[in-house]
């Protein structure tokens, strides 16, 4: 069932979704918590469809400073009658997201239909972002309804590199996000693309146009030899990442960090500082060659052209 960008079908205004779906994020910033929205909340704020509302996720990621990861869900939870500490049948336990879960008794008006089941916060080093970087976040600010308090505003993560996000999703997707499914990707690339590419409409090929600047830097990253083992052992074979992979790339990311800050002389003296614990640097998108299987005879030759995503494919051709 189609749903207007301006109500649902229960007739209440979607500035008033929008508005009662963030309690707890407009908790965390009345409280000075550095945190992000991600997931599905996020993919609306950005891409503001009007075939999805914010109250089709039952699941919420908010991305909060790793150490104030405990102090934000605390806050939630002691401040919110509509939430208490909970768990998932034990999903993203490795990350060490926490989860928030609605009481048995929880409010059933109008206005709480709308708010989601579960609160997942999940440290930001998931991300590989750091939620006081603001040059990293973009701000939307969704008009509150009459008789509100003023706009409280919602920061997403923007990945330097377009790769990136693509990369660290899969290595901790967004809750009720499997990327590996082929309807998952083109919207978590509809995602990235809205956030680089701010004008960007996914119906704006025809006719042809030309490229605008950020595609055609997004084009070149997705070409490049870092990104092909990734997109080819990912998206063609289809194979989720494992671990020795993900260790790999934090590994190789670390020490090319270093390097870069010896390079530009900011590397600090002493012995070289190992892989850090969580933290993903943004450095480098190779792994061991040791665990990069090769493409397979087929793959070379089904890929005469570089390897990049559906969405693109028609653009693309506008570069022969």
């Amino acid at each position: 069932m189609s749903t207007s960008p301006s109500s649902n079908e229960r007739g209440l205004p979607l500035k008033e979704i929008y508005y009662h779906r963030f309690p707890a994020l407009r908790k965390l910033t009345s409280e000075g918590i550095p945190h992000a929205l991600w997931g599905w909340d996020a993919f609306n704020v950005i891409v503001k469809s009007d075939f999805r509302t914010p109250a089709g996720s039952a699941q919420q990621i908010l991305v909060p400073e790793d150490q104030l990861l405990d102090a934000g869900a605390a806050l939630i939870a002691d401040t919110d009658s509509q939430y208490v500490h909970g768990d998932i049948d034990g999903t993203h336990k490795h990350d060490g997201s926490l989860w928030l879960v609605q009481r048995d008794n929880a409010d059933a008006s109008e206005k709480h239909q709308h708010l989601p089941r579960q609160i997942r916060l999940s440290p930001e080093s998931n991300y590989a972002i750091n939620t006081r970087d603001r040059e990293r976040l973009v701000t939307f600010a969704p008009i509150p309804p009459s008789g509100c308090t003023e706009p409280t505003p919602i920061l997403i993560p923007v990945y330097i590199k377009f790769i990136e996000g693509i990369i660290h999703n899969l290595m901790s997707p967004p809750a009720e996000m499997n990327p590996y499914e082929a309807f998952e990707l083109p919207l978590l690339v509809q995602m990235l693309l809205h956030l680089r590419v701010p004008q960007y409409n996914v119906t704006d090929t025809h006719p042809a146009r030309s490229l605008y600047p950020e595609e055609r830097q997004i084009l070149r990253e997705l070409t490049s030899p870092q990104a092909h083992w990734w997109l080819h052992h990912l998206f063609w074979e289809r194979s989720p990442v494992k671990w020795e992979h993900i260790e790999a790339y934090k590994r190789q990311a670390a020490e090319s960090q270093h390097r870069a800050e010896k390079n530009t002389g900011k590397a600090k003296k002493g012995p070289k500082p190992p892989p850090p614990s969580g933290k993903r640097s943004l450095s480098t998108w190779a792994v061991s060659p040791r665990l990069v299987p090769q493409p397979t005879q087929a793959y070379r030759h089904h890929t005469q052209q570089p390897v990049i995503f559906p969405c693109f494919l028609e653009i693309a051709s506008s570069l022969k």
